[in-house]
């Protein structure tokens, strides 16, 4: 799918000057921020692969509606909270 979006940004007539240039799609695709709640492990590996690690973040599950019966969700892994630190302009708490 990045694939065929970027060769879109390429080939149209209407795409901006700046979007046709080679990897314009890719690098303007890493700018934004992805949910990494998501019921596949292999959706989860393909989002890494694709737009790497910088611009994942633990998602708020909105409303709860398909959290799992015992809320649990297992532990949050520590780079996603710090991109969520990143992404909200926050500090991180000191470990003192």
């Amino acid at each position: 799918m990045v694939g065929r979006l970027a060769q879109a940004a390429q080939k149209r007539p209407w795409a901006a000057a700046e979007h046709k240039k080679d990897g314009a799609f890719e690098e303007r695709l890493r700018r934004l921020w992805f949910d990494t709640h998501l019921s596949d492990a292999r959706a989860l590996a393909l989002l890494k692969q694709i737009v790497g690690t910088q611009q994942l973040t633990y998602g708020t599950n909105f409303a709860g509606w398909d959290s799992s019966d015992d809320g649990n969700h297992g532990p949050v892994d520590a780079m996603l909270a710090d991109n969520a630190r990143r992404l909200l302009r926050r500090e991180a708490p000191s470990r003192a």
